[in-house]
Order: C-alpha cells, then sequence, then structure tokens
C-alpha cells in the first residue's frame, strides 16, 4: 500500500506490470486511461487495474493524492526513495 502525492499536470507514462492495482483518490483529481477506458477521478472516486493491463494516468491543476494497492507486492518499489511525510494542508 502506497499513499502517492501527484504534482499539477503529472504525466504518468503509459505502462504495465505483472500486479494487480487497486487505488483510490483521496485529494484532487486524476484522469486515468485503463485498457482503453479513460475516467476522470476525483476525491472519492476509486480505481482497478487488471493484471498486464496497460494505464497511464495525468494529475489535474490542483495535483492528486492516490492510495494505491498492489497485489502480489511491487517488490521494484522497496528500493525506492521514500519522503519525509508532511501535514500536506489537511485539517486539524
Amino acid at each position: 500500500m502506497a499513499a502517492v502525492d501527484l504534482d499539477p499536470d503529472l504525466l504518468v507514462p503509459e505502462h504495465r506490470h505483472e500486479n494487480e492495482q487497486l487505488g483510490f483518490v483521496l485529494k484532487g483529481s486524476v484522469t486515468m486511461m485503463i485498457g482503453g477506458d479513460e475516467k476522470e477521478l476525483r476525491a472519492g472516486d476509486a480505481y482497478r487495474i487488471p493484471s498486464n493491463v496497460p494505464h497511464w494516468a495525468r494529475s489535474g491543476p490542483g495535483g492528486a493524492t492516490v492510495m494505491d494497492v498492489f497485489a502480489p507486492i511491487r517488490a521494484d518499489w522497496e528500493k525506492a526513495e521514500r519522503l519525509e511525510p508532511s501535514r500536506g494542508g489537511w485539517p486539524d
């Protein structure tokens, strides 16, 4: 499971992986193309990306925060740089 902050108007290029991916938008908006089906998602919306299906994402003008869950876990992410958590403008 990973919380991912996306800068405004950021393109995550088309890719695919063997891991099934489930996620939901916590904040902002993101346009996703999943297997040829394009959808705009906003806070509270969820998505599912089956194994080996090509997909890309583009965050909206205000950026986005998404929560992604992978099965099986993404072994390649074990080496990814971890950032210090920040408050991120969430209310008290």
